[in-house]
């Protein structure tokens, strides 16, 4: 008879149980958000709440976001997604960043003058680097300079990306 276990709930539980006990004696969670803006083809906006945990030197969170897009010659759609990132400060305020994502984009077709609307999902995989900057002993600015290296061509987004955003620790 084969035996029922739940690795996941207990490494979910191991995990949680961890960061609750690092965080006070080494870590940080901190939560805030970015926003990114861009005009190459019409107007990207977008606004992604965070949620993050900063050990030493190495951040690591969850980001979900939603965009306006106002394409030249085309429709006004939003997207919406996430993403897992990660980051490395090898020199105090100096960040280097890596993001796994994924966006679920709309888009507008024209055959014989019929407009029809579909979604699909795309990857991305932004890489780039930052600065960071304490404003008091729990808020932090920061910037960034992204590329995404699996930039899909009917992307909204443009490369580079460029974010900014504020974070607060607790």
């Amino acid at each position: 008879m084969a035996r029922k276990t739940n690795r996941g709930g207990r490494l979910a539980g191991l995990l949680g149980a961890a960061l609750l006990l690092a965080q006070g004696a080494f870590g940080q969670m901190y939560t805030g958000g970015n926003t990114s803006l861009n005009f190459a083809n019409g107007i990207y906006f977008d606004f992604a709440p965070v949620v993050g945990y900063r050990y030493k030197f190495l951040d690591f969170g969850l980001s979900p976001f939603i965009s306006y897009v106002d394409p030249n010659n085309a429709p006004v759609f939003y997207s919406y997604g996430g993403g897992f990132y990660t980051r490395i400060e090898p020199i105090p305020n100096l960040f280097a960043h890596v993001e796994l994502g994924v966006m679920n984009v709309e888009w507008a077709t024209n055959v014989d003058g019929l407009t029809s609307y579909a979604r699909r999902w795309q990857m991305s995989l932004p890489v780039g680097a930052g600065y960071r900057q304490r404003l008091s002993d729990r808020v932090t600015a920061h910037a960034s300079v992204l590329y995404d290296v699996l930039l899909d061509p009917d992307s909204p987004i443009e490369n580079p990306v460029v974010r900014a955003g504020i974070n607060y620790g607790f």
